[in-house]
């Protein structure tokens, strides 16, 4: 099992999903397009990422600099389905597109009034950093050696550039960020760079599996009348899911100011309280997390294969640590093999629950995709009641993230292949979007993948993203009947990131008249 060897390049689906309305838009809130950045509610479309992590020098020119910044909007970014783009607005998408974020420092830096409260509120993750929360909530490396946001740097800020090729983002960083910055009031501290894979690898990790499939699907209408939802229904008899699947969840998840899931509900369509802002001008943005991991990939391979030893298919063990395999068909619906076709199927690959394997016989309990989205799993119960599993489903969606990560670093080169080592780093820029960084992000890193009891006992940890403390081994329940046991040494490392807030581009706009 030498990897990467080029994936059989997936069948082209015949046409995405087109959808239709299948609820009532009326009990829906609008969603303000022009004011919410578009990374954050629809991602932006990439071939290539920039993260530049700045340290604001300059008050008056970084404001003045940060005005001159196009800042995507939803609305410039969103088309409706079926419409082409000249038909939409009669121009093209912007390319490149940006992003903005800032530390709570970096909102004390440039003045906002009342930001100091943000420090006693309930959201102490943000106020706090993530570099001071790394070690003991997240089983982290010690900041203290990671490339950006360790405890003696002054991170203000993250500017997320997007382009729909590497050219674009090299040309917008060669005449926005590169040489000097003194006159735009702002020191870059350093940059990330991302990109996807290459031909047949496109849209997969660099542990070779596809990626983003299993994204929330949102509630909300992108116009006053209320005719038109961000997410359509695949088919109007499921009003509650988008494509089939995906759930369509209320966007206070992951907006401020909108209403979010109800954590007691008895199913999980039920709409909740309103996601109120910690303070006004925080309407209409959200905490972003940002986290630049390493990926071990020939380690995971050959520890892939030590462990399997002669009695275990290698290539089946690692569908079982993630859950699907390398072509995105998950373990579920095709338990024995890959089917590419099934995998790249978007009205197929993601409609699944675990009902049908409670015992985790075919996926198993510690999986990567059963970790960090159990679905209707029931936390130490494989024979629930309906009851229970809507409720469990329900309190489950109160721990999604809009993720809108990209891959950095090259391909694995012959001789890593041959050493089964890293000589040259590559991983994933992970970033998501969340309205609440601790009960989302922290949660289901801590809660659910770092606990080896979650979501049955002695399952073990997530064997992607999973931490042990200290860095130490793995365990892994297996799947069949009898179920093997395995221990791994982690092959993902955290070296730089940080915990964000992207406002509102209204925010933004009127910056001054929210200075103290």
């Amino acid at each position: 099992m030498d990897k990467p060897t080029p994936f059989r390049k997936a069948p082209v689906p015949t046409g995405k999903v087109q959808g239709a309305v299948g609820r009532d838009l009326s009990q829906e809130p609008v969603l303000a397009m022009a004011s919410i950045q578009s990374d954050l509610l629809l991602g932006h479309a990439k071939k290539a990422e920039a993260h530049i992590f700045f340290e604001i020098t300059n008050l008056n020119y970084f404001v003045q600099f940060l005005h001159s910044l196009p800042i995507t909007s939803s609305a410039a970014v969103y088309r409706p389905v079926g419409e082409s783009t000249a038909i939409a607005t009669g121009e093209a998408p912007p390319n490149p597109r940006f992003a903005v974020g800032f530390t709570l420092t970096g909102l004390t830096t440039l003045g906002v009034a009342d930001v100091d409260q943000l420090e006693q509120g309930e959201e102490t993750a943000f106020s706090e950093g993530l570099a001071a929360r790394a070690v003991q909530q997240l089983n982290d490396p010690d900041p203290g050696q990671w490339l950006v946001g360790g405890p003696d740097e002054t991170l203000h800020g993250v500017l997320v550039v997007t382009g729909a090729d590497p050219s674009d983002v090299t040309n917008a960083l060669d005449q926005r960020f590169t040489g000097d910055t003194t006159n735009s009031g702002f020191r870059v501290l350093t940059t990330f760079t991302g990109q996807t894979r290459p031909g047949a690898f496109d849209g997969h990790e660099h542990f070779g599996f596809l990626d983003g499939v299993s994204q929330p699907g949102i509630r909300g209408c992108v116009d006053a009348q209320q005719t038109l939802p961000l997410t359509l229904n695949s088919d109007p008899d499921e009003p509650d899911q988008g494509l089939p699947g995906q759930d369509l969840l209320w966007p206070g998840e992951f907006i401020f100011g909108y209403a979010g899931q109800k954590p007691d509900a008895a199913k999980f369509p039920e709409e909740g309280e309103v996601q109120e802002p910690p303070l006004p001008w925080m309407k209409d943005g959200a905490f972003l997390v940002i986290r630049r991991l390493i990926q071990n990939v020939p380690e995971m391979h050959a520890g892939v294969r030590a462990e399997a030893g002669a009695t275990v298919d290698p290539d089946k063990l690692e569908a079982h640590l993630v859950g699907r395999w390398p072509n995105g068909a998950p373990l579920l619906l095709s338990p024995n093999a890959d089917d590419p076709a099934l995998g790249t199927d978007e009205s197929r690959n993601n409609d699944f629950e675990f009902e049908t394997d409670r015992e985790g016989t075919i996926c198993p309990w510690a999986a990567h995709i059963r970790k960090v989205y159990p679905r209707d799993d029931v936390r130490a119960n494989t024979s629930p009641t309906p009851d229970e599993t809507d409720e469990a489903e329900a309190f489950t969606h109160t721990h999604r993230m809009l993720r809108r990560g990209i891959q950095f670093g090259p391909e694995l080169t012959p001789q890593e292949i041959q050493d089964g080592q890293t000589h040259e780093e590559r991983g994933l820029l992970f970033k998501c979007y969340v309205t609440s960084i601790e009960d989302q992000f922290e949660f289901v890193q801590r809660t659910w993948c770092n606990n080896e009891n979650f979501g049955q006992p002695n399952a073990g940890v997530d064997p992607i993203i999973g931490q042990a403390p200290g860095g130490a081994d793995r365990p892994f329940l297996g799947g069949g009947n009898p179920k093997p046991s395995f221990s791994f040494k982690p092959w993902v490392v955290m070296t730089g990131g940080g915990y964000f807030f992207a406002p509102s581009i209204d925010f933004l706009q009127s910056l001054n008249q929210y200075a103290a």
